[in-house]
């Protein structure tokens, strides 16, 4: 693995990655005799983040992650991975205003085969806008209303003696508002999310709850409640 980081002014930067020797271990200890077991297994994945500020009030920030796994263990063979790239910006407009926007593209694929009898696979492409406004006027509470509209392609190809494809592409749109409310040692939240999913036309109206308490000696109990559709 290797990282680094710096900063050039209001601009700060990280940046690491990870790779896996451990079939070439095995495939030497398997050579020397220390092993009678092989793997055939790799990952990477590489990650960073870059921000700015243009002032106290405002920054922008941009983030990337992408990773791949396989696994060929014969005669299964099986491979996955992801790639994410958000880009957030925050803007307090005044002492009580703040606004945030994200734009994220993300892209999950996976594949499972069984040698030369059949492949079955699958990739999942989105991309996502949400926004939101925040108001802290409210002694104790910060209330919260977003709006978020996400697009996907969803892909799926099973391949036998005749392979196809299979597209679907959704569309899902959210408006959400809630309440977070803080006097120690409590700190509530609640709200209300309605959704629009336009291939299955339903309208769902989900309601969240959660509260939690601090005790002494770091301790915290946590209760959440919510309907998820």
């Amino acid at each position: 693995q290797a990282h680094t980081e710096g900063h050039q002014g209001n601009t700060r930067w990280i940046l690491a990655g990870r790779s896996t020797y451990i079939k070439q271990v095995l495939d030497l200890f398997y050579s020397l005799g220390w092993t009678n077991f092989r793997l055939d297994y790799q990952f990477t994945d590489v990650q960073g983040v870059i921000r700015h500020s243009f002032d106290e009030d405002r920054s922008i920030t941009l983030s990337f992650y992408t990773g791949k796994d396989r696994l060929n263990f014969d005669p299964l063979s099986v491979d996955w991975g992801n790639t994410v790239v958000p880009l957030n910006f925050r803007w307090r407009l005044t002492e009580n205003w703040g606004y945030g926007a994200t734009f994220a593209y993300s892209r999950f694929s996976q594949n499972f085969g069984l040698r030369d009898l059949f492949t079955v696979g699958n990739f999942i492409n989105t991309w996502a806008l949400k926004q939101f406004l925040v108001y802290r006027a409210i002694e104790n509470h910060e209330i919260t209303i977003g709006l978020d509209h996400e697009y996907n392609t969803v892909d799926f190809f099973p391949a036998f003696n005749i392979s196809f494809t299979d597209r679907s592409k959704p569309w899902l749109h959210a408006f959400y508002a809630q309440d977070n409310w803080i006097q120690f040692p409590w700190e509530i939240q609640s709200g209300i999310r309605l959704n629009y999913q336009n291939l299955s036309e339903h309208i769902g109206l989900e309601p969240r709850f959660s509260a939690s308490r601090k005790f002494p000696f770091d301790q915290t109990i946590s209760f959440h409640a919510g309907y998820y559709y």
